[in-house]
């Protein structure tokens, strides 16, 4: 989920990874930018599947949802953002992920 530090692997780091491996990542993320870290791990290691949300999804969209009274700024999401909608719909990818890879 949103992984971090693409960069600081190389195609040699990952060749030893034999399980099926399902990145999920925000589109709008400017704090782990997936062309940086979720699609650099997928192309470093050509057996990971990335699925990157659009639509204003953010690194920390994936977070719980905070309580009305918590005015955290990893609560707010971008407009038009439905966090409960986001965390349904990565569920159901990791779940079909899982039912298709762990046969």
């Amino acid at each position: 989920m949103a992984p971090a530090l693409g960069e600081a692997f190389e195609r040699e780091d990952l060749k030893h990874i034999a399980v099926p491996i399902r990145i999920i990542a925000g589109g709008s993320d400017t704090t782990v930018p997936p062309d940086t870290n979720a699609r650099r791990f997928a192309a470093l290691q050509p057996a990971m599947q990335v699925a990157i949300l659009p639509g204003g999804v953010t690194h920390y969209t994936f977070l719980n949802s905070c309580l009305p009274a918590e005015s955290l700024p990893f609560c707010n999401d971008l407009p038009g953002v439905d966090r409960e909608k986001i965390h349904k719909i990565a569920g159901a990818q990791a779940v079909q992920f899982f039912m298709t890879e762990l046969k």
